[in-house]
């Protein structure tokens, strides 16, 4: 009998062992592994379930895409080093910017969507010029080159999920038509 307690303990603790790894697996599946927001396809899962949200229970959200201006060029110029470093700093400023109902993923290359929930238009606001003023202390490279963005933001109205897309990206081209560090609302 104690042998077989003995396995059985065993076998509880390797399970929980796998338990852990396909845990900690499943959490690094939806991590971007430069800037540790989540990736696009998580985000676009979770914007899913805050669209769902609003059609069914009339929970408000807001989304904001934020451009870094001519990372491609950076990338080029600096070296990815430097490009991974910017964007660790744009996503652990992001980061400190988001509450836990929130989320917030690299969208592609220099871009970030952050889906503020349950919020109105007066908050959300808020909390776009606080994420805006953070951004601008962050956004230096070693050399003291100021890096600029551009951004845009939408209050959920009963669109797709790709019309919400569509507008945030075409705003984004309007708002880099005014000047750097530009979001539109």
């Amino acid at each position: 009998i104690t042998e077989k307690k003995q396995i059985n303990r065993i076998l509880n603790e390797k399970d929980k062992q796998i338990e852990y790894l396909l845990e900690d697996l499943r959490i690094k599946n939806y991590k971007d592994n430069v800037t540790r927001l989540y990736n696009y396809q998580f985000a676009m899962d979770n914007l899913e379930a805050s669209i769902k949200n609003y059609k069914e229970e009339n929970i408000k959200f807001s989304a904001l895409m934020i451009d870094i201006r001519d990372f491609r060029k950076l990338n080029l110029k600096y070296g990815t080093a430097v490009a991974d470093k910017l964007l660790v700093d744009v996503g652990n400023c992001i980061i400190v910017n988001t509450r836990k109902i929130d989320f917030a993923c690299r969208y592609s290359g220099g871009k970030f969507l952050i889906v503020y929930n349950d919020v109105d238009t007066d908050i959300a606001k808020i909390l776009f010029d606080r994420l805006k003023k953070s951004l601008k202390k962050v956004i230096i490279l070693d050399d003291g080159k100021e890096m600029h963005f551009n951004g845009a933001e939408i209050d959920y109205s009963g669109q797709s999920k790709e019309e919400l897309i569509f507008e945030l990206e075409e705003k984004i081209k309007k708002s880099k038509l005014l000047g750097p560090d530009m979001i539109l609302q």
